[in-house]
């Protein structure tokens, strides 16, 4: 009985959700072949790559071109900070490249798309899992039993209460303390390279997480979202009070 093929991976900077690309070095069918990423990225994404490379026992190198020409992969795992996702997923399915990329809804989708059609690459939208929990079936069972009336609006309320990257609660520091710094927060918070958002922009909830909202209506109703209105705020931590937008 042949084998079957087993697709070799480059992953593109392990700053942020690494645990993709760890997830998917489980499977029989993947295996990681590289880390790469730019040679200007910060010392410290350097250092977390590095580490990702020496666990997995796989090179490290700082060109993200020459991985994904030289090191015979088939497919890219994306996971850098959150405002570099698109440009390395469009760098990827331009040199023909398979892309896994974490958060891959959002305002840019259309480029990411037409990059990949251009570059051989099929760009396919995974559903998110969450759905597709019971909770999830059922609710969209339920709306499905309706009959023909089709929803005119909706409202969603999301609220992410993680105290992980949030830093001190609202009035905790006084006047006249240096103001934090939001950058060296989010990387001490985040030392497992799990999740934040990480990079040289301050991306709040509503930047990196408002995408899940409008999934969830889509998959309700099956209807395309035309016109969306949100409104934000934080209501106990001072930094993401500080740093909305």
């Amino acid at each position: 009985m042949t084998e079957p093929r087993k697709f070799r991976c480059a992953v593109l900077s392990a700053v942020k959700h690494d645990y993709v690309a760890r997830g998917m070095a489980t499977h029989p069918r993947f295996e990681l072949a590289v880390v790469a990423d730019d040679p200007g990225v910060p010392n410290w994404a350097h250092e977390r790559n590095q580490q990702f490379a020496d666990a997995f026992k796989i090179p490290y190198v700082r060109d993200v071109d020459r991985a994904l020409r030289d090191f015979d992969v088939q497919v890219a795992i994306v996971s850098p900070e959150a405002e570099r996702h698109v440009d390395l997923s469009i760098r990827a399915a331009q040199a023909g490249k398979h892309v896994v990329q974490d958060k891959a809804a959002g305002d840019t989708a259309q480029r990411r798309g037409s990059a990949g059609r251009g570059g051989g690459a099929e760009p396919r939208q995974v559903p998110d899992v969450e759905p597709q929990f019971p909770a999830g079936s059922a609710a969209r069972a339920r709306a499905n039993r309706r009959g023909r009336n089709r929803p005119k609006s909706g409202r969603s309320t999301w609220t992410s209460t993680s105290p992980r990257d949030a830093g001190p609660p609202k009035g905790s520091r006084q006047p006249g303390y240096p103001p934090t710094d939001w950058l060296a927060h989010q990387i001490a918070a985040h030392v497992d390279g799990s999740d934040g958002g990480l990079g040289r922009e301050p991306l709040g909830e509503l930047a990196i997480e408002g995408i899940y909202p409008l999934g969830y209506v889509r998959m309700l109703t099956g209807l395309e979202v035309r016109r969306v209105f949100g409104r934000c705020a934080a209501f106990f931590h001072q930094l993401n009070g500080r740093q909305r937008r």
